[in-house]
């Protein structure tokens, strides 16, 4: 690039900032080789300034474009900038790939990529060039170069990277200044902006009458004059965004010169195809729009863009142009191709999206969102509408972020909040609507608001996804957090602070005033009030509420956050009633037809939109009401009878309705018409009773069911007395629609006695009608096998497919098993105790249908919404007696350790569920014995009787700690659960019991030199010695440390022993009696987490926080300075072999090589583990260290050179706490948070490099997991750190490769496995596993050790086994396991796969 030398002197120094670089023309590496690993140095004037991290790539280009790669420096224009390319190979010394050396003032002329030629070593065939972007940071006048650089790299980016070809005669060309370039282009802005804008104005004023364009049409003019704006006032010329308005711009002058523009204009509706793709024409205009306009103020935005990818901005608008064409042509030919518009909403860093967060975890709530049959009628409310478009679509950073909209009950908020939310769909730019109801309050709370939004922003935004993950972070507990504070840091403002968004993000919030009463509302009234301010500016939320006194007070008029609007009135709005004349008529005509109703007449329609008085609701209710068709009544009849009424309100007309359907004989005055009234009446408050308590709308089915569940009256008929109030409830007319009062309005006459009058239902017997409906029901459908599920393999989702469930399972049937322990909860206090039947059905359900209800709850994908209503219902339980309640606490408790099997299939509540629960449990003792074909756990103790119970209950511990003896035969290691166990090495089975005696957390363990002995150090703020032969307790506990001991470690000669503290100090105590060493208490600011002997015992190293402290060991004399750098706690410290260097672990994710002479970093910090850094250790050779971290991984290090050997060593499910190595190197011992201890071995690398690139007589080295839960065996395969897998080849193999039975038995012919979890050939499964259908490559059984499943042939889910237990199970492949003790399984009486049934008991 180019600066303007003239205004800077050669010699004078400047700053400038190396933002990146490209380098082409690399070999490409073949696809079996490991990806390549190149640098950059760079030297100013013979020193060397900056190294560049390190970058892999297996093409022949890679580029340097990250934040941590920019570099600020300040030197002369003559200064001579070197540039070295260097490449790192796993086992020999860095490579030179090539050397060039230039002037800045070169440099930053160049405009092509400048050749590397190789000073030392063999010349390669590759002509390799490298480009770098350097930007002057000098003053004001100089400070746009930096964004005219990075514009130039976009440009170039395609044919001066991906295509970088270069000859030896390159020649340096220089550029025009920038400066120069911008000011010189600034003409060229205005007359295509000028031209374009009067196109789309044309446009707009042509499509005034298409009702299905126009409002896109008009908002799209709106945002482009914005955006004119906005680039002519920065004056900030770009060829690529000129280019996209010149493209604009002639898809419009298209458009200007079309005959069929003006047919659509004449005759909308005509052309439903062309009209499509000029709605989509406006809105991809207004995404354009918002892109330009971003583009041109936020550089933010414009360096993020650059971030995902070089030459993404070229690409963006490449996009958009294309999508131009595209429409352009479905318009020509009248097709629809283009089905989508192309959008760039939020960016983030894509390469480096890892989304680990399943957004599942996040309770979500259906339904809550917009419905398009509830937008307004085109063509009203438009001046409203418009006004909050603009609103939405102002770019102004000063914009409120908030826009509500009150008003009275029926005056329409919410269809604008619905149109509103469908246009801002169509454009891309809808983040979320969710609609309070207080139809439906038990689900749609303040807690489930921002949960919503969140979910919703994730859909097709990856950006929003990839932050919301970074902002949860490992705080799983925060996905399901009521806590409305926390979701909205957590969820949205987290998220949103990462990242950039083009445009507006609109956020709809309907029916705030409906969301809880208002001292359950004034949390999120406050967040909403206080918080939204933090969010960037192009967030925007708008609200609809009633005119309630908190919400009214919150936001007051003139609040500077907030645009606070009343709907109008009347008075306010001289098109109110027009645009209710026009509903009304639009209602009462004849379908496709502008021809009314017969009996019906334009002054009828006059008089309606009279009577409605400004509430739109009353035009609804009243049209809806008048074209319902009832045998025996005209529409004019009707409508005759809503005009004859003097009270014309909303809740007159709501008694109108009621009266007539429930009372159509009102006039006469016989006994049997009183009657007849009375009893429809009393059913209309049962019916809508139950509707409006129900915690879920339920459909006429649903309804129907549960009606008649609730009465005994035989007489009692739901959708004779439901259909005729369409008018008042959405879903009368389809039988598996959700019921819903049509409008809030009538839910509250309904419940108000003053307003209700005799329609009122009150509030009592309704929770109580729905419990004992619920309970009948389940009493009666509940069943053994309600999905007819033909095998035990299948799991719900798959059963769901062929339709089954839904045949076998009714909504009321799913509705009761969700929902019966809520309608307890609620019901009168006694309710259960004073009414005998319904006692009796909830202990019946519990002691004889409780499986049932689990099978059933599994079908209906509800298990989580039972166990939520449980434990809401457990007070009431708790008065039902003893054994009740504990039965109750059982099934919580089952529910949730046994959830994996009982959510994935159905069949294997009674197959995997089941046969885990401890032999104690109240439900085994029920539910077992009537299954008695399933398998059975047993444990490798026979001697032990409880055994079972105490695996099947317990939790094993975390292995914190790890210690290797020094003949290398055994280990030693300590745990959270306060013990010391010794193991074999070659069996790797426990040696003896544990050892006990601490009554906290096992943090650190030691060998003595001599082996004799272990020393452990605990939480418990003690010091423990161990005889090793014994196991008994030698010395301790060792007391003075005041708080957890982090490390301990015998002295070289077996003396002393040293102890760390979290208290903030290092002891020494005398291994013969324990006492403490006089004067060795070594004290420093900070705790210790980590401290070690140097391998001579003269010196002591400590880890204190952030530094490291080294002591003479036998003066207690601080040596040196403390060794400094790290930016985090430091968790681990080890002395090399010959005692010269130091190997630190930090929190701050680095290692860092220290000279124990100088005290000086030997390496700037070695960087590659992603997360803390818990342990390090050095190999006994001293050239080699490895390092375990809280991110899951192992990586071995080169000491000599600082750099990492290898891949990262993968295997453990969580974090490794504590690293050993063997005393021949050869072997790596490893524990870890996920209550497992690893091996690995380390050998030659067997994998080949280029050639050239090892030399004679290196060697690399590379580890391999031994796997934990068995020894080497053939037939076992290690598919991936998750699971161990068993591949059957062949029926030859297969009683050798899962143990299935001994020859000569009755089973040993056969052609099919027989799947062994037990030694005991009488445990070996006696049915032959049979695949539900032919395996593609071999009959495979998998052992899933992150979800428990025991898979067969890739699909079929034999059988469920907890995780914690699978990690210990029998496999046929080993004879022990670490931690033991191991998992047998009896499979001799298992039934499974199409027998699955049998499992039950015909008695």
């Amino acid at each position: 690039m180019s600066v303007d030398e003239s205004t800077l002197s050669k010699a004078t120094k400047c700053t400038y900032v190396l933002s990146g670089a490209i380098v082409g023309g690399l070999p490409n590496r073949a696809l079996w080789k490991t990806k390549a690993r190149y640098f950059i140095i760079l030297s100013i004037d013979g020193d060397e300034v900056w190294r560049s991290g390190e970058m892999q790539t297996k093409g022949s280009h890679i580029v340097w474009d990250r934040v941590e790669d920019g570099f600020p420096f300040a030197c002369g224009l003559a200064s001579a900038v070197r540039v070295t390319l260097l490449k790192n190979h796993s086992s020999r010394p860095v490579e030179e790939v090539g050397v060039t050396a230039l002037p800045l003032s070169s440099w930053l002329k160049a405009t092509a990529a400048v050749p590397l030629t190789k000073e030392h070593g063999p010349k390669h065939n590759h002509l390799v060039g490298i480009k770098l972007n350097i930007l002057y940071a000098g003053d004001d006048k100089l400070a746009v170069v930096k964004d005219d650089s990075i514009r130039q790299v976009i440009e170039q980016a395609t044919t001066a990277v991906s295509e970088l070809e270069l000859s030896p005669g390159l020649a340096i060309s220089a550029a025009v200044d920038p400066v120069t370039q911008l000011q010189n282009g600034l003409q060229d802005v205005s007359p295509s902006w000028k031209a374009f804008l009067d196109s789309v104005q044309w446009f707009v004023n042509a499509m005034d009458s298409v009702t299905e364009v126009h409002p896109y049409a008009k908002m799209a003019w709106s945002v482009l004059s914005g955006a004119y704006k906005v680039v002519k006032a920065q004056q900030d010329r770009d060829a690529n965004v000129l280019d996209l308005v010149e493209k604009m711009r002639n898809v419009y002058s298209f458009l200007q010169e079309a005959q069929e523009v003006m047919n659509i204009a004449e005759a909308p509706g005509n052309d439903p195809l062309r009209e499509s793709a000029l709605r989509r024409l406006a809105s991809q205009t207004v995404e354009c729009a918002h892109f330009i306009t971003t583009y041109s103020r936020n550089k933010r935005f414009f360096s993020r863009l650059i971030g995902e990818s070089i030459g993404a901005a070229r690409a963006t608008v490449t996009k958009y142009s294309s999508s131009f064409d595209m429409i352009k042509q479905d318009f020509r030919d009248g097709s629809q191709l283009c089905l989508e518009i192309f959008s760039i909403r939020m960016l983030a860093d894509v390469s480096r999206m890892v989304q680990d967060l399943d957004i599942r975890d996040i309770p979500y709530v259906n339904e809550a969102g917009f419905e398009l049959g509830k937008r307004c009628l085109p063509g009203t409310r438009t001046a409203l509408l418009d006004e909050i478009e603009e609103w939405v679509n102002a770019d102004a950073p000063a914009t409120p972020r908030i826009f509500l909209l009150m008003g009275r009950a029926g005056t329409g908020k919410s269809t604008l909040a619905h149109t509103i939310a469908s246009r801002f769909h169509n454009t891309d730019q809808l983040g979320s609507t969710f609609c309070f109801s207080a139809n439906e309050a038990s689900t749609r709370t303040p807690a489930s608001l921002f949960r919503n939004i969140a979910r919703d922003l994730c859909k097709g935004r990856q950006a929003f996804k990839f932050a919301l993950s970074q902002s949860i972070g490992d705080d799983s507990n925060a996905c399901g957090t009521k806590d409305l504070e926390m979701q909205f840091e957590k969820f949205i403002l987290g998220p949103a602070k990462r990242l950039v968004v083009n445009g507006t993000i609109l956020v709809i919030v309907d029916a705030l005033d409906e969301s809880a009463t208002a001292k359950d509302r004034a949390k999120l009234l406050w967040l909403l009030r206080h918080r939204l301010k933090e969010l960037p500016p192009s967030f925007r939320f708008f609200i609809t509420s009633r005119e309630e006194m908190d919400i009214a007070e919150a936001f007051l008029p003139g609040t500077a956050e907030a645009v606070v609007k009343r709907m109008p009135t009347l008075e306010d709005d001289g098109q109110l009633s027009a645009d209710i004349l026009k509903y009304v008529r639009h209602s009462l005509s004849k379908d496709d037809s502008d021809e009314l109703l017969p009996g019906l007449s334009d002054e009828s329609c006059s008089i309606l939109t009279d009577k409605s008085e400004g509430i739109f609701q009353w035009a609804v209710v009243a049209c809806s009401y008048i074209k319902e068709r009832r045998p025996g009544e005209s529409l004019a009849r009707r409508y005759n009878l809503l005009i004859s009424r003097d009270d014309v309100t909303l809740d007159s007309l709501y008694r109108t309705i009621l009266q007539q359907v429930l009372d159509p004989n009102s006039k006469e005055h016989d006994q049997d018409s009183a009657e007849q009234t009375a009893q429809a009446l009393d059913y209309f408050k049962i019916i809508m009773g139950i509707i409006l308590v129900a915690v879920e709308p339920l459909s006429m089915q649903s309804l129907n069911a549960l009606a008649s569940y609730a009465q005994s009256d035989d007489s009692f008929e739901v959708y004779g007395l439901v259909r005729p109030l369409g008018s008042l409830l959405s879903g009368v007319g389809e039988g598996t629609q959700p019921l819903r009062p049509l409008h809030s309005s009538f839910s509250d006459l309904l419940q108000d006695p003053k307003r209700g009058g005799v329609y009122y239902i009150g509030s009592d017997g309704h929770h109580e009608r729905v419990l004992t409906a619920s309970l009948r029901l389940l009493q009666r459908r509940l069943k053994f096998n309600m999905g007819e599920m033909e095998s035990s393999y299948v799991s719900n989702s798959q059963l769901a497919i062929s339709g089954s469930i839904t045949d076998n399972l009714p909504a009321s049937l799913v509705y009761a098993c969700k929902h019966w322990g809520h309608h307890l909860f609620r019901s009168v206090e006694g309710f259960e105790q004073h009414n005998p039947e319904v006692g009796d059905l909830i202990r019946r359900l519990f002691m004889e249908k409780l499986l049932f209800w689990l099978e059933a709850a599994s079908l209906g994908g509800v298990v989580p919404e039972v166990l939520d209503d449980l434990v809401r219902s457990m007070s009431r339980l708790k008065v039902m007696g003893d054994k009740l309640h504990t039965l109750a606490v059982e099934t919580m408790q089952f529910i949730t350790d046994y959830e994996p099997a009982i959510t994935v299939s159905a069949a294997h509540v009674y197959m995997s569920a089941l046969i885990w629960l401890p032999t104690t449990s109240q439900i085994a003792q029920i539910y077992r014995p009537m299954y008695p074909r399933l398998a059975q756990p047993i444990l490798s103790s026979e001697a032990a009787s409880s055994a079972v119970d105490a695996l099947r209950s317990r939790q094993l511990a975390e292995v914190l700690s790890v210690a290797l003896s020094p003949d290398g035969k055994r280990f030693v290691s300590g745990s959270s659960d306060n013990a010391v166990q010794f193991w074999d090495i070659a069996s790797r089975a426990p040696v003896g019991l544990p050892l006990t005696g601490h009554s906290d957390w096992v943090h650190s363990v030691a060998f003595s030199p001599d082996g004799q002995h272990v020393v452990s150090g605990s939480a418990d703020k003690t010091v423990r010695v161990w005889d090793a032969r014994t196991g008994q307790l030698t010395l301790g506990p060792l007391t003075g440390h005041t708080y957890e001991v982090t490390a301990v470690a015998f002295s070289p000669d077996g003396r002393s022993i040293l102890s760390g503290s979290l208290d903030g100090t290092v002891r020494m105590w005398d291994a013969n009696n324990g006492e403490p060493v006089p004067g060795m208490v070594l004290s420093h600011p900070g705790r210790v987490h980590s401290a070690a002997f140097s391998r001579d015992g003269s010196r002591i190293a400590a880890g204190y926080e952030k530094n490291i402290r080294l002591w003479n060991a036998i003066t207690a004399q601080p040596i040196g300075d403390p060794l400094t750098g790290h930016q985090s706690s430091v968790t681990s410290v080890a002395f090399s072999p010959n005692g010269k260097q130091i190997v630190s672990g930090s929190g701050d994710k680095t290692l860092r090589l220290w000279d124990v002479a100088t005290q000086q970093a030997i390496f700037p910090p070695l960087e590659g583990h992603s997360s803390w850094i818990n342990s390090v250790a050095f190999f006994p050779d001293g050239a080699r260290v490895v390092s375990g971290s809280l991110d899951g991984t192992l990586r071995v290090w080169d000491a000599r050179t600082g750099r990492g050997l290898g891949e990262p060593l993968m295997g453990h499910q969580q974090e490794v706490n504590a690293v050993v190595v063997s005393g021949d190197g050869r072997r790596i011992v490893s524990c870890s948070g996920s209550k497992s201890i690893q091996f690995w071995e380390t050998e030659e690398d067997g994998a080949e490099d280029m050639p050239g690139e090892r030399g004679e007589g290196e060697r690399s080295v590379a580890s391999r997991r031994v796997p934990p839960l068995s020894r080497e065996n053939n037939n076992i395969r290690v598919w991936d750190a998750h699971a161990i897998g068993i591949l059957l080849e062949d029926s030859s193999k297969i009683a050798e490769s899962i143990g299935a039975c001994d020859p000569g038995t009755p089973h040993a012919a056969t052609d099919r496995p027989r799947l062994s979890l037990s030694p005991n050939s009488r445990h070996q499964l006696a049915q032959p596993y049979s695949p539900s259908s032919p395996a593609s490559t071999g009959l495979g059984i998998m052992f899933d050790l992150d979800t428990g499943w025991v898979m067969g042939n890739g699909k079929d889910h034999i059988l469920w086994v907890p995780p914690e237990q699978l990690r210990q199970l029998y496999t046929g492949q080993c004879e022990v396991v670490i931690p033991g003790p191991m998992v047998y399984i009896d499979l001799s009486r298992f039934v499974h796969g199409t027998r699955w049934t049998e499992c039950r008991s015909s008695s």
